[in-house]
């Protein structure tokens, strides 16, 4: 961990530690599921910039659509674009939405400002597929696979805007035979990559092939690298249960976030300063949840679901979280036990709400000074 970063780690947890009014908010959850598209299912995937993106699959056709929403049910845009036989948006930054569509024995990046009208491609020439699960700053990650390979070959990209901006960040090493990348926070990279022996290590990348960094520690087998922000990167460890976990560059430094007595987790998103995902209590079930840097620090989203998400089945994901603390995700409730899009609002006491706005504003100033790639 270099200087900057240990004084910043210093700074930031000295004034946690001094403003003893600060605790994890409360949250309201809005059920984003509409009946304006008629759907069976809901996924909430990404969040930023106030809105909110995940797809739906409708009745009878199965197709998937791309999402948009603003806060509520109500605001629900449909990105799905005519000609294609389905769609996922899977990110959404900066007023932009990113993801990829799908059809005739196809899958092309692109992404849209709003509207389904909107959509411009990133798939370059030359490849068969490709795919969007990260953006930030002017950067967008995901995989694709190139024509000339194998049915099976899925290889980590990098884009800065355009089609023609697209760099492989799949290490040419017979090590690694498969990688995505899943998140970016403008500056380093982040996914997994498929080792020869099967098993998946999370990674991190800064910009090209050569830089790739696995992220597994020692007494680890593996896991996956979901999302970045602020200095830290988020995934999954593979063992003592599955860990949702904290990685601040290295394999070495590294924060373990669910308790041992928890039956696993996994962390995909972060904001710099809170981490969302979900834990597995007493392989009860998945729960949504929130942290701030520790396993102390874990708090229960799933308890602020109305009374139909709380029956025996009940299931929550927590996929995202945005610079103000929304948080996107998923619940599967009755009656039917289909996953329903979910958005969490903090809803903080009076000491809360300037503690956490005030350490969220200096995480975004510390972002804005920082060099975009």
């Amino acid at each position: 961990m270099n200087a900057a970063r240990i004084a910043c780690a210093v700074c930031l947890g000295g004034w946690l530690g001094a403003t003893t009014a600060w605790s994890q908010p409360r949250y309201e959850a809005i059920i984003l599921h509409s009946e304006r598209i008629p759907s069976v299912r809901s996924f909430g995937l990404g969040i930023g910039a106030g809105e909110q993106v995940g797809k739906t699959t409708p009745f009878f056709t199965g197709e998937s659509r791309a999402l948009l929403w603003r806060g509520g049910a109500d605001s629900v845009v449909d990105l799905s674009v005519p000609g294609w036989d389905g769609s996922f948006a899977t990110v959404a930054s900066g007023g932009r939405q990113a993801g990829y569509l799908y059809g005739d024995g196809r899958m092309i990046a692109g992404m849209w400002s709003g509207t389904a009208d909107s959509f411009v491609s990133l798939h370059p020439d030359g490849y068969d597929f490709t795919w969007i699960f990260g953006m930030a700053g002017n950067q967008q990650v995901g995989a694709g696979r190139p024509r000339v390979q194998s049915t099976t070959a899925e290889w980590a990209m990098l884009w800065r805007g355009t089609a023609d901006s697209a760099v492989l960040l799949h290490l040419n090493d017979l090590s690694y035979i498969r990688s995505r990348a899943l998140g970016t926070d403008g500056e380093v990279q982040v996914g997994v990559a498929q080792r020869a022996d099967l098993t998946s290590a999370p990674v991190l990348w800064r910009g090209s092939a050569d830089t790739m960094v696995d992220l597994t520690p020692e007494g680890f087998l593996g896991g996956e690298a979901y999302a970045a922000a602020g200095g830290q990167q988020v995934g999954w460890l593979q063992g003592q249960g599955g860990s949702a976990v904290i990685w601040f560059g290295s394999a070495e430094n590294y924060v373990i976030l669910n308790d041992e007595t928890i039956g696993g987790g996994r962390a995909y998103g972060t904001n710099g300063v809170q981490q969302v995902g979900y834990v597995n209590p007493d392989w009860w079930g998945p729960r949504a949840s929130v942290w701030t840097g520790t396993r102390e620090s874990y708090h229960d989203l799933h308890q602020y679901l109305p009374p139909a998400y709380q029956e025996q089945g009940g299931e929550s994901y927590a996929r995202g979280i945005d610079a103000e603390g929304n948080i996107i995700g998923y619940a599967y409730g009755a009656p039917d036990f289909r996953p329903h899009a979910v958005l969490w609002r903090p809803v903080p006491e009076p000491g809360t709400l300037v503690g956490l706005g005030a350490l969220l504003a200096l995480l975004a100033a510390r972002r804005r000074r920082a060099k975009v790639n």
